[in-house]
């Protein structure tokens, strides 16, 4: 079939337009589903990058933590050494002094003094004194005013010196050896010295 000139131009013409309709379309869908997909990769990548630094930060904290606990415990540490050794060192010269003091006549005489007020503490009859070895042989002179059953016995658990005086009848038990007395010291002294390490409150 034969289309005259004019004609075929004007079919030409509306085939360019249709085409070129079609070519914008396609350019407008294709940027769309690239601007869209762009920005999914943008979300994306930044989702990742605020997890991985959620996830350092975390990292840094526990370490940070670690070290901070692992500096304090060492600290506490060192401090509690430090706080034995005084400890050691002062008590260590009191032991001394104790042990100069058991070899005087004034010690015989704080014994003899001892067994009394223990005895009278507990009471009663059949009472039984407990002396360290090397006082065993003080023990005669002490029952001189003590009840005639009284009974002395040798107990390795007293060091320094001193008297337990325990009651027949009742049991009761009055301590006064001078371990005892040092030991109580020993609290009052880690009281009033700044030794004593405690946690600070939160």
């Amino acid at each position: 079939m034969d289309i005259p000139n004019g004609n075929i131009t004007v079919f030409l013409d509306a085939v360019r337009r249709l085409a070129d309709a079609e070519c914008e379309k396609i350019d407008c869908e294709t940027e769309a589903v690239r601007t869209q997909r762009l920005e999914t990769l943008q979300q994306e990548a930044k989702a990742r990058s605020d997890a991985y630094a959620q996830y350092e930060i975390a990292r840094i904290d526990a370490d940070f933590n670690r070290e901070i606990s692992a500096l304090e415990e060492a600290s506490r540490k060192r401090l509690t050494e430090r706080r034995a050794e005084l400890e050691k060192q002062v008590f260590d010269r009191v032991r001394t002094r104790i042990t100069a003091f058991t070899e005087t006549p004034e010690y015989r005489d704080m014994l003899k003094k001892s067994a009394e007020q223990a005895a009278a503490a507990v009471g009663g009859r059949g009472l039984t004194v407990y002396l360290r070895e090397a006082d065993m042989p003080l023990a005669e002179t002490l029952c001189a005013d003590l009840p005639k059953d009284t009974q002395f016995v040798c107990d390795a658990t007293i060091l320094l010196g001193g008297v337990k005086v325990r009651a027949g009848a009742t049991g009761l038990l009055a301590d006064d050896t001078l371990d005892a007395r040092l030991e109580q010291q020993k609290t009052q002294f880690l009281a009033v010295s700044g030794l004593s390490i405690e946690e600070a409150e939160e």
